[in-house]
């Protein structure tokens, strides 16, 4: 029960602050604003917030990528399938703002997101996309001790590995 306690107070601070309020973090490229911590929330629970933001924002700007595959070259597979699987992963991460009472932020990518030029080029760029995403995981599970995030990222990180990249990777 303390550890719940001790996980959750600095959380619950967020919330009751505020700290879902919309802020500009003066890097469009990623999604524009944020979700960010007023300076009286503690550093935790701001370090959740950003965890949460960031790998939203990578699994929204993934599924646009794959959603604008799908639009060049068909409904094909892996494209089809690995979007259908990133909005199963934008949908876990919206639960977890949810469960913290935090505005989920909004998906800038929709629709704005090119494709490369050939099918091979696409499947070449998901490659790519898969690697960054792993990589992602790996770095911001070094960033937090929640255990509800943990598990998140680790099954998502599983995925982009095990399935998303050898799709990819097998891609004709």
């Amino acid at each position: 029960m303390w550890y719940r306690m001790l996980v959750l107070a600095p959380i619950a601070a967020v919330a009751l602050l505020g700290a879902a309020a919309c802020g500009d973090d003066d890097d469009d490229r990623d999604g524009g604003a944020v979700p960010t911590a007023t300076s009286a929330a503690s550093p935790a629970a701001r370090a959740t917030v950003d965890i949460l933001t960031e790998a939203i924002r990578e699994e929204y700007k993934a599924r646009a990528t794959y959603q604008a595959a799908i639009a060049r070259f068909g409904d094909n597979t892996p494209f089809a399938n690995v979007a259908q699987s990133e909005d199963e992963h934008v949908n876990a991460w919206r639960r977890e703002f949810e469960r913290l009472g935090l505005a989920v932020p909004e998906d800038r990518f929709s629709g704005k997101v090119a494709v490369a030029g050939s099918f091979q080029e696409a499947c070449a760029a998901g490659v790519a996309a898969e690697k960054e995403d792993v990589a992602l995981y790996d770095r911001l599970l070094k960033e937090t001790t929640d255990p509800a995030l943990i598990a998140i990222m680790r099954q998502q990180r599983t995925v982009s590995l095990e399935n998303h990249l050898v799709a990819f990777e097998r891609c004709d």
